[in-house]
């Protein structure tokens, strides 16, 4: 458990790392790899630990399919891959909404359109009070 919580923290964080990541009533212990809602523990497997870990890190940003894939799978994506990591990934975002958001009316997991100014991606967002 312990080189799993130390290889989420490596993460490219460019200040030094916060033991805990929060969004609203979510909370991730980096340290014990925990996430909560509301107070209730949520069960998530690695690759949704990983996932979570990256859009909270950059929480309120979109964060593309390419630096998901990046930071999540440690790989670049290439061009031969590139159909399966985008359908990969996005099956990952519906597990992780699912478990996230299923039981809150308050939505935190977003998908972000490309539009004029706007890449495509996903983010995690403070929500609005």
């Amino acid at each position: 458990m312990a080189s799993v919580s130390q290889a989420l923290l490596n993460g490219n964080e460019s200040s030094a790392p916060a033991f805990e990541l929060r969004a609203g009533d979510l909370a991730f212990d980096l340290k014990t790899l925990r996430a909560t809602r509301a107070g209730v523990e949520i069960k998530l497997s690695l690759n949704e630990l990983r996932l979570l870990n990256c859009l909270l890190r950059h929480k309120g940003s979109t964060v593309t399919r390419e630096q998901i894939w990046t930071e999540v799978w440690g790989q670049p994506v290439e061009t031969s891959v590139s159909t399966n990591a985008r359908s990969n990934i996005g099956v990952h975002i519906k597990f992780l909404r699912n478990k996230i958001d299923r039981s809150n009316p308050v939505r935190l997991v977003k998908t972000v359109h490309k539009g004029i100014g706007l890449e495509a991606g996903y983010k995690i967002q403070e929500p609005q009070i």
